[in-house]
C-alpha cells in the first residue's frame, strides 16, 4: 500500500472497524494501556473498547497481563496482522461455502414474493435467437404474432415458414421492407406496413402464449424474452391496432 495513506484508512482496508482502527493505533503508538487509560484519549464508551479489546485480543493483534488490580493490554508485532488476513481469508472461504449450500434456499424465498414479476431473459448473438425461435417452437402455441422488417430478419422466410407449419403454428405477420410486398398480398395472415409508415422499425417482436420475444438485429443481435401475461395482452393489442392500420392501405 501507498506509504501516504494514513494507517487508519490502511487497517480499515484491511478490515478492521473505524473504532478497532482507532485503538490499535493508540496501542499500537502507546506499546500497552489499560482500557480506562484508553477510555480517556479515544471517544468511546467503556462497553464499546472493553468490546473491542477483546476482539482485537482475539484477533492475535493484542495481548493482556494482569498487574495488580487491573488488566494491562499490550500490542503485538504488527506481522501478526499477516496471520489475522489469513483468519478473514479462512473464514470468508468458510462464508463462500455456506452461501453456495444455502442459495437455492434464498432464491426459493426470493422467488415467494415475486411471482407476479415478470420473467425476463436476455441473449446475445444469433445463437440466443435461434435458441428463442426453437423454444417457441418446443412450446406450440396455436397462432403466434410477429411484427417485423423483413430487410433485417435474418431468418429465410420461407424455412421458418416450414417450420412453423411442420408444427401447425399458425403465424400472423405484420411486416415492412423497402422492397414491398413479399408475402403473398391475398394472404389473411399477412399484412404490409410501407417503410414510410414503419421508417424506425428495426426490430423483430414476437407475440405467442403469455411471451414477448422482442429481436434488435440491425447492428448486434440481441433478443428479450419477457414472460408475463399482461405484458404479453398489452403488445396483442397493440398488434391489433397496427393490424386495422395495415388493412386500411391493403
Amino acid at each position: 500500500m501507498n506509504a501516504n495513506i494514513p494507517l487508519k484508512s490502511k487497517l480499515k482496508t484491511l478490515g478492521l472497524s473505524d473504532n478497532e482502527a482507532d485503538v490499535y493505533i493508540f496501542l499500537l503508538h502507546e506499546g500497552q494501556a489499560s482500557a480506562k487509560e484508553i477510555f480517556r484519549s479515544l471517544s468511546l464508551t467503556r462497553a464499546t473498547i472493553y468490546n473491542i479489546l477483546d476482539d482485537l485480543t482475539d484477533f492475535g493483534l493484542l495481548s493482556s497481563v494482569q498487574q495488580s488490580n487491573k488488566k494491562i493490554y499490550i500490542c503485538e508485532s504488527p506481522t501478526n496482522l499477516q496471520n489475522f488476513i489469513h483468519k478473514r481469508f479462512e473464514q470468508l472461504k468458510i462464508q463462500e461455502r455456506l452461501l453456495a449450500d444455502s442459495m437455492s434456499q434464498f432464491m426459493a424465498e426470493f422467488q415467494k414474493s415475486r411471482t407476479d414479476w415478470p420473467q425476463v431473459t436476455f441473449f446475445e448473438g444469433m445463437e440466443g435467437l435461434i435458441a428463442c425461435q426453437d423454444e417457441l417452437i418446443r412450446s406450440r402455441p396455436k397462432k403466434a404474432y410477429e411484427i417485423v422488417n423483413m430487410d433485417l430478419n435474418p431468418f429465410k422466410v420461407d424455412l421458418r415458414e416450414a417450420e412453423h407449419t411442420k408444427h401447425k403454428i399458425q403465424f400472423e405477420s405484420i411486416y415492412t421492407s423497402e422492397k414491398g410486398e413479399t408475402l403473398d398480398p391475398k394472404s389473411k395472415d399477412s399484412y404490409f406496413l410501407p417503410r414510410s409508415v414503419f421508417s424506425n422499425f428495426n426490430i423483430e417482436i414476437v407475440i405467442y402464449r403469455n411471451r414477448v420475444l422482442i429481436s434488435t438485429v440491425e447492428h448486434k443481435i440481441r433478443t428479450i424474452v419477457i414472460d408475463n401475461e399482461e405484458i404479453a395482452d398489452a403488445f396483442l393489442d397493440i398488434f391489433h391496432i397496427i393490424k386495422e392500420k395495415a388493412k386500411e392501405k391493403k
